[in-house]
């Protein structure tokens, strides 16, 4: 069994002039609220083995305040350029990557491709809000087996 954790960003504040999308942080709101989300995992007891962030500025922040709040090892964060943005064929290509030593993973990246990689595994239409997390369970000894429809939505919260 491996388990699935796709988290979108947290709030993100407006564009300022000349400061390009990926530059964007979080709000205050999103800087307070990032925390909670590695809280809401603790309280579950679902620590991720690992946790993959898009390189932008606000999904790095959510990461680093997950990964911060878990009291994870430096080496259970690592960042990817290409998770920001990405569609969620990237995002697949990238689970299907990962080491099977690897238990319960964590991807923090942008709508629309983490809404729609969650609908393309679960067969659930769900609109990931900023700061939200969807756990997935799936049914596989090897990150190479996962295939669409195969997982299985255990939560979604915002």
């Amino acid at each position: 069994m491996k388990t699935l954790f796709l988290i979108r960003h947290d709030y993100t504040e407006s564009a300022g002039a000349n400061q390009r999308d990926f530059e964007r942080g979080l709000t205050d709101f999103g800087l307070k609220h990032s925390p909670t989300i590695g809280t809401e995992l603790k309280s579950e007891n679902d620590i991720p083995d690992l946790i993959i962030s898009s390189e932008a500025r606000r999904a790095k922040e959510t990461a680093t305040a997950i990964h911060k709040e878990l009291s994870l090892h430096p080496n259970q964060l690592i960042f990817s350029d290409k998770l920001y943005l990405s569609s969620p064929k990237v995002i697949n290509k990238l689970v299907l990557e990962i080491e099977d030593s690897i238990n319960k993973l964590a991807i923090v990246c942008h709508n629309p491709g983490i809404s729609v990689y969650n609908h393309m595994l679960t067969d659930k239409a769900i609109q990931m809000e900023p700061g939200s997390i969807s756990k997935i369970e799936v049914d596989i000894s090897s990150w190479q087996e996962v295939f669409q429809g195969q997982g299985n939505l255990v939560y979604h919260k915002v």
